[in-house]
């Protein structure tokens, strides 16, 4: 996770990545920080839990004057001692038992704005936590099209990459290992996942292939090695894979998910990218594809991630939702 522990004499925090695929996280900061600077502001943005921060860095974060965080635990810490007047809280998804509901219920009230990356939460918030609806946006997430874009000129290397760690179902990777030809390129930053793909690869030496702790600056090759992008997400309660849909629709690559939240939004079936329901739709869906409409699907992923979710293309609405409205509600 993202970790802001030094504190400049500009008054900014310099993040510190800690993975080498975090860089996407980076790019966030980036342009939380430019739209800040536009409004004559700067922004206290945390992701992990106050363990992980020595006092005074936690201190001179809450002194912020707008405050970003995307951790529940950390969450009613900003809420309560923070003096900033515009507080944010990204959130992705709802507890499920009524205790943990009411206490999110609780800490979110200490925020001006919570925002959400998907319209399923954003509704939820509503109907399920009683939020002001005001209070609450469906924001999308963004990702840098200058720096992930397609950087293979020849023909893929393989047929699917699955990146990330995230509620994936590594069973169902497995399972199309075992009943297809298909060749698959694994990214993990997880020892553990990586440990049972190196075992694998003995048994698959010719279509499967394990990147561990890839750099950022390598992943829009990796990206671009491959005809698809396959994300089978075990976990529907919140957007996981996200950052990996993007990223690929970016790099020209289509996406095949089984997330409701993760493809909602995003993905428009059969436009750029497929939403399964099981091994059987991912291998149909590859056969007809590669034979009859790829090169359009390709291009409509390119086009759909510039025109709508490039950052600079979303900076207006986020800096609307930040700062215009917010602070009205705030003064």
């Amino acid at each position: 996770m993202l970790i802001l522990k030094q504190y400049r004499e500009t008054n900014t925090f310099a993040p510190l990545v800690l993975e080498p695929s975090q860089g996407s996280y980076l790019s966030f900061w980036q342009f939380l920080q430019k739209i800040a600077q536009e409004n004559g502001d700067r922004i206290g943005y945390l992701v992990d839990a106050p363990s992980r921060f020595s006092i005074d860095s936690l201190k001179k974060i809450l002194a912020e004057q707008t405050l970003f965080a995307t951790h529940p635990s950390i969450a009613s810490v900003l809420a309560s001692f923070s003096p900033a007047k515009t507080k944010v809280f990204l959130l992705w998804s709802i507890p499920r038992s009524a205790r943990n509901r009411l206490l999110l219920r609780i800490i979110l009230k200490g925020f001006t704005h919570i925002i959400t990356n998907d319209s399923i939460t954003a509704g939820e918030l509503s109907t399920k936590l009683g939020l002001s609806e005001s209070k609450v946006r469906f924001m999308p997430y963004g990702v840098d099209t200058k720096f992930f874009k397609n950087t293979e000129k020849q023909k893929s290397q393989f047929d699917f990459i699955v990146p990330g760690d995230a509620y994936r179902d590594e069973n169902l990777v497995c399972q199309l290992l075992e009943k297809s030809n298909c060749s698959i390129l694994r990214l993990t930053n997880n020892r553990s996942v990586a440990n049972q793909y190196e075992a694998l690869e003995s048994r698959y030496p010719e279509r499967l292939t394990l990147m561990y702790r890839v750099a950022h600056d390598r992943l829009p090759q990796s990206y671009s090695s491959a005809k698809f992008c396959l994300l089978p997400i075990t976990k529907s309660t919140e957007p996981a894979g996200l950052t990996c849909l993007l990223e690929s629709m970016a790099c020209g690559i289509p996406c095949l998910t089984n997330a409701a939240k993760t493809s909602r939004d995003y993905l428009i079936h059969g436009k750029n990218g497929f939403v399964f329901d099981s091994l059987g739709d991912i291998l149909q869906i590859y056969s007809e594809v590669v034979e009859r409409e790829y090169l359009t699907l390709a291009k409509n992923c390119r086009s759909i991630a510039e025109k709508y979710y490039d950052w600079s293309v979303l900076e207006s609405s986020w800096n609307y939702a930040i700062y215009n409205s917010g602070r009205r509600q705030c003064q």
